[in-house]
């Protein structure tokens, strides 16, 4: 046996289980109400053991980077996720100590909650802001580690050190290399041999959309919650700490340095000179490259005090921690970051602090703003699309009642959704929730342009499947309270005739979305076309379930 199907029912837990269903940010269209947990998870444990368990593609969505590079993440399928979350929660405390013997990094947390007392005060949450970082599944912890990696680097600057050194890896998550990472794991995990057998089955075999049938030998996922694939990453770079912080000690004295990481994300602070500068990098890469892992030179650089403190932000953030109560203050911040030529360092991190500070209170911020202000701000999600990143829906309402209170920025907002210039998918699945929620009159026609966007032929790329399921969430209210007048009949046959067209994708997600709106809202054009089109299994056991017949 290679896994004990209590113990994997323990193991994939209730908190999971409502994060991986309910709170995703790609979210199934009825939260996954049709899979009972229990018998779900016994199945998989039955098909593991009797080696017939196949892993599902994975959906993908995309992030931006900068010059219109995007970082591809995955979202698997609940069943896939169960299985990652079960093998790493398993060995992850062999894991997170391995990591833990070395002072001053970062990140390495255990995903599942500590249950400590702490109360997170005001003064930290103002810094635990950051690119790419934050945990999902655990965030107090998250917080805490934050909070003391920026702490940390306070005290460096305060210091004074002559040097201070920013090294940045290329491509970390898609570089790290399975068979390493594989020999790593087993010689600090005493047992679970079958469990990691089973998580890297997985890693090198759930990236069939890109791969077949070919084994996968390098790269960890950047999947959508990211807990399980942040601690090994961590992980990963354990050997490296431990040899890095071995060099300096011999090469300095041990009041003149200090070697700071969080994640791929990391600082040596030092007394001396350019040429120790230089002989540190070189160091670094070589001990990288033992794990074919490469520094990336464009994002490596070597400053002083003063640079760094220009890096972190840190005069800003002081005056942020003194005046977070003063409205006008907050929000001329915010716009003065926002207009900020020179976009250096960590200025995503407290740009997005401040903007999560606005957005979640409109009563008090939104008389303030200016149709001059709203342009601006809507422009520079535009011109920065990685400000749209970790925006929950009570952001998005902001915008929206800013779309609702200038009618022009509706106009603004679906010229750039319709243009050329739409090349980030995340910013377009962001753009379209904060349409989709404006009420549809004569000077905002909502549900002309949504149906129009669906409909469009552009709108047909494989990164558009999260776009074409929130037109179909939005189609799905409009049909319920009967807004579809009967100028817009024509207009709802064409949506139905698309869905039949579409019906060809094999993203699941999709699919699932279509059969609701056709089961529900199709009539009997719609339910022919389920009956025609989407014959899937996984189809047919969800319309078995949108007609109340009984399953397993």
């Amino acid at each position: 046996m290679i896994i004990n199907d209590k113990n994997f029912i323990k193991q994939v837990d209730i908190a999971f289980w409502n994060k991986a269903t309910k709170n995703v940010a790609f979210k199934d269209v009825i939260n996954y109400k049709d899979i009972k947990r229990k018998p779900f998870l016994e199945d998989i444990c039955n098909q593991i053991n009797n080696f017939g368990y196949n892993f599902s593609k994975p959906n993908y969505y995309y992030f931006p980077k900068e010059k219109g590079i995007l970082r591809k993440v995955k979202s698997y399928y609940i069943s896939d996720l169960a299985i990652f979350y079960y093998c790493v929660k398993l060995i992850q405390g062999e894991l997170y100590e391995k990591v833990s013997e070395n002072e001053k990094v970062f990140g390495a947390f255990k995903f599942t909650s500590i249950n400590s007392s702490h109360v997170v005060s005001h003064s930290e949450k103002l810094v635990f802001s950051s690119e790419g970082y934050e945990s999902f599944l655990d965030k107090e912890s998250f917080v805490l580690e934050w909070k003391e990696f920026q702490q940390n680097a306070k005290v460096a600057a305060n210091k004074k050190y002559d040097k201070y050194v920013h090294i940045d890896i290329s491509h970390f998550y898609d570089d790290i290399n399975l068979d390493i990472l594989e020999k790593e794991i087993r010689n600090v995990v005493n047992d679970h041999s079958d469990v990691i057998d089973l998580l890297f089955y997985f890693l090198k075999y759930s990236d069939k959309r890109d791969l077949r049938y070919s084994p996968n030998n390098v790269g960890i996922p950047q999947e959508e919650i990211g807990d399980m694939s942040r601690v090994l990453a961590n992980f990963y770079l354990a050997t490296f700490d431990t040899e890095i912080l071995s060099y300096l000690h011999d090469n300095f004295h041990k009041a003149d340095y200090v070697y700071m990481r969080y994640s791929d994300d990391m600082w040596f602070c030092f007394n001396g000179d350019d040429a120790d500068a230089y002989n540190l990098i070189q160091k670094v890469s070589l001990l990288l490259g033992k794990l074919k892992l490469h520094v990336n030179d464009k994002k490596t650089s070597i400053t002083n005090k003063k640079g760094f403190v220009k890096h972190w932000y840190f005069l800003d953030w002081n005056k942020i921690e003194k005046n977070w109560s003063e409205k006008d203050y907050v929000k001329n911040m915010l716009h003065k970051l926002l207009s900020a030529k020179e976009k250096h360092g960590r200025w995503a991190s407290i740009t997005k602090y401040l903007l999560k500070m606005v957005t979640s209170s409109p009563k008090k911020y939104l008389p303030l703003y200016t149709q001059a202000d709203a342009e601006q701000l809507l422009n520079c999600f535009i011109e920065n699309p990685v400000l749209a990143e970790s925006l929950e829906n009570t952001h998005k309402k902001f915008l929206t009642e800013l779309l609702k209170q200038y009618s022009d920025l509706f106009q603004m907002i679906t010229d750039y959704l319709n243009s050329k210039s739409n090349i980030y998918p995340n910013l377009e699945y962001f753009f379209l929730e904060v349409v989709s929620l404006v009420p549809n009159t004569i000077s905002t026609p909502t549900i002309d342009f949504m149906t129009e966007f669906y409909l469009n032929s552009a709108c047909t790329k494989d990164w558009h499947w999260y776009s074409r399921a929130i037109c179909i969430k939005y189609f799905m209210k409009r049909t319920s309270r009967n807004c579809f007048s009967s100028t817009h009949k024509n207009v709802y046959r064409r949506i139905i005739t698309r869905m039949g067209e579409y019906c060809y994708t094999d993203n699941q997600t999709e699919r699932r979305y279509m059969m609701y709106f056709l089961h529900i809202y199709g009539k009997v054009r719609g339910k022919r076309i389920l009956e025609d089109k989407f014959t899937y299994t996984g189809d047919l056991q969800f319309i078995r379930y949108l007609k109340g017949e009984k399953l397993r």
